[in-house]
C-alpha cells in the first residue's frame, strides 16, 4: 500500500497538458478521433471536480482506492504513448521540418495503441463516476467556474526578475541557453535570431529565461534588454511601445504601427539587443521579428505551443524544456514544506512527501504549489 493513499490531480493534469499538443490535435483529425479526444477531456475536468473526495475516500474504502489505483495505472500508461507520440514526432519534424503539419503516425499500430490507452483512461474514469456516490464541493458548474477564474486570475504577469529564492535543477539548460544567447550571427536578411523556448505550463520557461537574461555574460554582452509579458493578448502595438518604453524609460504615445516600426527600429539600430517576448499564446499570427540591429541580436520566445517556432520565418531550432529530476523536485517540495532541516523531524512524512513527487511529472509548478499547500501540516492523514 503507497504512503499516504494514491494522489492524482498533478498525473491527470499532465494528461490534459499533452490532449493540448498541436500535432496530436492533427492526427486527431487524420483518424477521425477528435469526439474521443474531446470525450476524454471532459472526463478529466469531471474527474478533477470529485478527486479531492475520492483522495479522501480511498482511506477507508478499499473499492475507491483500486478504482484510484487502475486509474494511476490508466493514467500512467497514456501518458507513456503520448510522450512516445510526442518524441517521435519531434525527431520527424527536425528531419523533415517542411512537412510539419502534415505529420501522420504511418505506424498503424502505434496509432491503435494510442486510441486504445485513451480509451481505456476514459474507460476507467467512467467507471469510477458512475460507480461512487463522490462529493461535488459545490454544483459542478460553480467549482469549474471557480477553477477557470483561479487560473486566470494567477496568470499573474512576468517581469525579469527572478522571483524565486532558490532555483532547483536547471543549471545545464541555463548554460545552455546563455550559450546560444552568446553565439554570434544573425538569421537572413539581418533578422535577430529567435530562439524558443517550449514546454508545458509549470515546467519553468520563465524562470529558466529569468536566469539566462540575468547572467552576468549576457548582461555584459547586449546593448539593449527588454522583457514584455505577453500571455493571452498577443498585440503587435502593445508590445511595439512596451519595448519603446523599456528603450527609452518614458511614456510612448505613438499609435499608428508605422510610426512605432520606425520608432523602435531606430532606438534599436547598431545596437546588439535581447528581446523576450514571455508566455506566448496565440497561434493566429506570425511572431514580429526586428532588423537593424548588430550583428548577434536575440529574441526569446516562451510558450506552450509547439506550433510557434514554424510560425516564425527564420526560426532557430527550439529549445524543449523537459520535467526536473525527482531529486531536485523533492528538494524543491521540502524547500516549501519544511523548514530548515525540519523534514528530518518526520521521516514517515518524508516517505509520503518523496512517493507524492514520483507523481507529478517533473513538473516545478506542482512540486510548488503541493509544497505550499502541506506547509506546517505534520499529521499523515
Amino acid at each position: 500500500m503507497e504512503a499516504a493513499g494514491i494522489f492524482l490531480s498533478p498525473a491527470l493534469q499532465v494528461i490534459f497538458d499533452r490532449l493540448a499538443y498541436p500535432a496530436l490535435q492533427k492526427v486527431a483529425e487524420i483518424w477521425g478521433v477528435e469526439d474521443n479526444l474531446d470525450s476524454l477531456r471532459d472526463a478529466l475536468m469531471r474527474t478533477q471536480v470529485i478527486l479531492q473526495d475520492a483522495e479522501e475516500q480511498q482511506l477507508t474504502n478499499k473499492p475507491v482506492r483500486l478504482w484510484l489505483s487502475n486509474l494511476k495505472s490508466a493514467a500512467s500508461d497514456a501518458e507513456d504513448i503520448l510522450d512516445f507520440f510526442i518524441a517521435s514526432e519531434a525527431v520527424f519534424r527536425f528531419k523533415n521540418p517542411a512537412t510539419y503539419f502534415s505529420f501522420p503516425i504511418t505506424t498503424a499500430s502505434v496509432a491503435e495503441k494510442i486510441k486504445k490507452e485513451l480509451h481505456r483512461l476514459e474507460k476507467t474514469i467512467n467507471e469510477g463516476l458512475s460507480t461512487f456516490n463522490f462529493r461535488v464541493p459545490c454544483t459542478e458548474e460553480d467549482w469549474l467556474l471557480r477553477r477557470r477564474l483561479k487560473f486566470f486570475t494567477n496568470k499573474r504577469e512576468t517581469g525579469s526578475c527572478v522571483v524565486d529564492s532558490k532555483i532547483y535543477g536547471r543549471d545545464d539548460e541555463k548554460e545552455k541557453l546563455v550559450k546560444l544567447l552568446l553565439s554570434k550571427g544573425t538569421s537572413q536578411d539581418g533578422y535577430a535570431t529567435c530562439i524558443p523556448v517550449i514546454g508545458i505550463g509549470g515546467i519553468g520557461k520563465t524562470t529558466l529565461t529569468q536566469l539566462a537574461y540575468n547572467d552576468e555574460r549576457v548582461v555584459k554582452h547586449f546593448d539593449c534588454r527588454i522583457w514584455i509579458f505577453v500571455s493571452e493578448d498577443f498585440d503587435v502595438k502593445k508590445i511595439m511601445k512596451i519595448a519603446i518604453e523599456c528603450a527609452t524609460e518614458d511614456e510612448c504615445k505613438l499609435l499608428e504601427i508605422e510610426l512605432l516600426q520606425s520608432r523602435l527600429s531606430k532606438l534599436l539600430q547598431k545596437k546588439r539587443y535581447l528581446i523576450v517576448l514571455d508566455d506566448v499564446w496565440t497561434e493566429d499570427q506570425d511572431v514580429p521579428l526586428l532588423t537593424g540591429g548588430l550583428d548577434g541580436c536575440k529574441i526569446i520566445v516562451t510558450t506552450s505551443s509547439q506550433k510557434i517556432p514554424f510560425m516564425m520565418d527564420f526560426p532557430n531550432s527550439p529549445f524543449y524544456l523537459n520535467g526536473l529530476k525527482d531529486d531536485d523536485c523533492w528538494s524543491l517540495f521540502k524547500h516549501r514544506a519544511f523548514g530548515r532541516r525540519e523534514e528530518e523531524k518526520y521521516p514517515n512524512l518524508t516517505r509520503i512527501g518523496k512517493e507524492i513527487i514520483k507523481k507529478i511529472g517533473g513538473v516545478p509548478l506542482a512540486a510548488k504549489s503541493l509544497g505550499s499547500s502541506l506547509h506546517l501540516k505534520r499529521e499523515e492523514k
